[in-house]
């Protein structure tokens, strides 16, 4: 009868486990660190120098700087420019990079969170930034965003403006020569008049009315993409102090509609828009650094898939580490599907400071928990991008923690997923140092058997339904998840006695 019901849970569980092992694992070299200016806040990766090798561009909130940081295509960063500090770009926040003055050479844009003021810097081509150019916007802008809004081929803007009250966002339409006009569309509320269809503000003076749409809810983080089918770029916004998302579609000239409201958990920071689920459609997913909805000590992702009309079903949660303030789409396991990675600013377990990664299986879905890597402390912008040119994103970091020097860092992770792991143990969730682990495969308590008990912990184990802390025994390769033929040798332990 034993051996009877062990070889069923053996069927059950070489089904569940060769269905989860079919996610290729993610891995990532140990990190790197750079000093930076104080208070880093946010990053954004571009070919800054034109050398066709990578470069990041790091907001420094403390002292109003960017942090350049040129990179030589192996991941190393040995050149540091610092750009500032700035008397017109106060507390800079939120960071974006792209071609505004279209003359092939990326330029940077920055919220100016303390005077409300957005700086745009032209590249000069060598790694070095012109002056600001100031674009006066609403109080606190924090989160910024670079699209085509109006169809022109000039980039345009939106940024968020936490500070007013109701929050709002704010649209600006670029000239292609480095400078932005406000777009068609309501007054500023403090101005007390309404806009007229023809762009006039009522007992205005003629203008061009600005664009100050009404985001009643805190807004942070915000992203952009195609949300419903009429191939205009629309909006997703993080509403902080609401624990919602607003979505605002587009009409191809600059202007929006109200937003959709949509509840997520209780704190959504920063926000994603891509395709998680392969239909084509671009999807949301959004960091929770307060949700009570993954567990104790864990951050929240709401993933909210959309049917392609700018629906959006219900969300559905996955855990991270712990006050997630940052989130990136990319494949980072390389199987062309789309996973998730967060910043952790509290870290994740052991680790202090952690960036994870949820790997999609392509419908939507992240049914492997998240591995966390350790960064350096305090975590707050991420990007993925491929920062030694072997085409695999890695993942850079702008980390808040300023050292008695006044100095922050951002941390740098290469991509080695697929690869033969280096002699430096890759940072797991716990950061444990790999060790030797005693006793068989699958003897949980190590009393020398493998009861059906153990196995079915295992199956929990494999299916992400327990720690895999609960049986260490099971972990022999120490990837902090059971694999197929570690199954398969607990199975082997408790049929014919512990051999391996």
């Amino acid at each position: 009868m034993r051996r009877a019901l062990l070889f069923a849970i053996a069927v059950a569980v070489c089904g569940v486990a060769f269905a989860g092992s079919s996610l290729p694992p993610v891995s990532f070299a140990p990190h790197v660190d750079y000093n930076v200016g104080a208070t880093a806040g946010s990053l954004v990766a571009g070919n800054f120098n034109h050398d066709d090798k990578q470069d990041l561009a790091v907001a420094n909130y403390d002292d109003d700087t960017i942090s350049v940081l040129l990179g030589d295509g192996s991941g190393r960063f040995p050149t540091i420019n610092t750009i500032g500090p700035f008397t017109n770009v106060l507390a800079p926040s939120a960071i974006a990079a792209g071609l505004v003055n279209n003359d092939e050479v990326p330029d940077l844009v920055v919220t100016g969170e303390f005077n409300g003021k957005i700086g745009v810097l032209l590249g000069n081509g060598n790694g070095t930034f012109q002056e600001p150019l100031t674009v006066d916007v609403g109080v606190m802008p924090d989160g910024i965003v670079l699209d085509f809004f109006n169809n022109d081929k000039n980039l345009d803007f939106a940024n968020t403006n936490y500070g007013d009250n109701p929050g709002t966002v704010t649209v600006f339409l670029g000239k292609g020569d480095g400078t932005f006009e406000s777009a068609p569309g309501h007054c500023h509320l403090d101005n007390g008049v309404q806009c007229t269809t023809d762009g006039n503000c009522t007992g205005g003076s003629g203008d061009k009315c600005d664009k100050f749409i009404e985001v009643d809810g805190g807004p942070i983080g915000i992203a952009s993409g195609k949300l419903n089918n009429d191939d205009f770029v629309d909006l997703a916004v993080a509403g902080y102090d609401t624990g919602t998302v607003f979505v605002l579609f587009g009409h191809g000239d600059g202007t929006f509609d109200t937003p959709t409201v949509l509840e997520v958990g209780l704190e959504p920071s920063s926000i994603v828009v891509k395709d998680l689920n392969r239909d084509g459609h671009d999807d949301i997913a959004v960091a929770d650094d307060m949700s009570d909805s993954c567990g104790d000590a864990a951050g929240c992702v709401y993933v909210l898939l959309n049917d392609g009309t700018g629906n959006f079903g219900q969300p559905t949660h996955f855990a991270v580490g712990e006050a997630p303030e940052g989130i990136v789409a990319a494949d980072f396991n390389g199987d062309k599907l789309i996973d998730l990675a967060t910043a952790d600013s509290f870290g994740s377990g052991d680790l202090l400071g952690s960036v994870s990664v949820l790997a999609g299986d392509g419908s939507g879905n992240f049914p492997v928990p998240a591995v966390a890597f350790e960064t350096d402390l305090c975590p707050y912008g991420i990007v993925a991008v491929d920062l030694d040119g072997d085409e695999s994103p890695g993942i850079a970091t702008a980390n808040e923690i300023t050292n008695a020097n006044n100095v922050s860092s951002a941390s740098v992770l290469i991509n080695q997923s697929g690869q033969t792991p280096g002699p430096t143990p890759t940072p797991t969730m716990t950061g444990a140092v790999p060790t030797t682990t005693p006793g068989c495969i699958g003897d949980c308590n190590t009393n020398g058997t493998v009861t059906i008990d153990e196995l079915v912990l295992a199956v929990s184990i494999a299916v992400g339904s327990a720690d895999p802390m609960a049986c260490k025994s099971l972990d022999r390769d120490h990837s902090d998840k059971v694999e197929a033929d570690e199954l398969l040798a607990a199975i082997d332990n408790a049929l014919n006695g512990c051999s391996q």
